[in-house]
């Protein structure tokens, strides 16, 4: 699905290519002070860093939304602008009004599902081959003591108290590894089917400028 996006903009109001076009001959004139840093009154330096700061934030706050514009999901600009060209790899490519074009490269990554993959491998019998045991200390002082108290009753068995004690100040906690995972399918006790039900894909865009030949018509 595509619309047309129509972009109104005010007479009295610059467009965005020309405030950062202005805004770089400004930056460039900040740079050059580089070089006089060491000799700059500590007032001015302070001053200066103060409001560079301010303006780093301000900066990131304005690209994030400039990305988030042209990278949603639902309504992102690389999706549904019809002047979009994709290639075979997924990439996106949008033509800016200055003649740069960006492109919206496709990355892809798998991300494990909990939940699917517990239900996978409990119907192969397979979770706790698939688990990692994690030993946590929610108070380190009763944890030395029942240690302690371990020491002095190694020698004896059946001291359920002291099992109940252990339960209570020792909490193990499971979590599923992908490598024993990855194990499982080696040994052919899992399937790249059985894996493929336990992952979640997750695609995401990485902007840069788009420095492809186009073919001139």
């Amino acid at each position: 699905m595509t619309r047309k996006i129509e972009q109104v903009v005010s007479l009295k109001v610059e467009t965005m290519p020309a405030v950062a076009q202005s805004l770089d001959a400004r930056i460039r004139t900040l740079e050059s002070f580089k070089e006089e840093l060491r000799v700059m009154p500590t007032d001015q330096l302070v001053a200066g860093y103060l409001k560079v700061r301010d303006f780093d934030t301000r900066l990131k706050q304005l690209k994030d939304a400039v990305r988030a514009e042209l990278v949603d999901p639902e309504h992102g600009r690389i999706f549904v602008d019809e002047t979009v060209e994709v290639d075979e790899r997924g990439h996106r490519y949008l033509m800016g009004s200055d003649g740069n074009e960006l492109l919206a490269q496709k990355r892809v990554s798998l991300v494990l599902n909990v939940e699917k993959a517990e239900e996978v491998l409990k119907s192969k019998n397979l979770l706790e081959a698939a688990q990692d045991q994690i030993l946590t200390v929610p108070n380190s002082e009763e944890a030395f003591d029942a240690l302690r108290d371990v020491l002095e009753v190694l020698v004896k068995q059946g001291r359920q108290d002291l099992i109940d004690r252990l339960n209570e100040v020792f909490v193990i906690e499971t979590k599923i590894n992908p490598k024993k995972i990855e194990a499982l399918v080696a040994l052919e006790q899992l399937d790249t089917k059985d894996v493929a039900k336990m992952y979640d894909e997750k695609v995401t865009y990485a902007l840069t400028a788009s420095n492809r030949q186009r073919e001139v018509n």
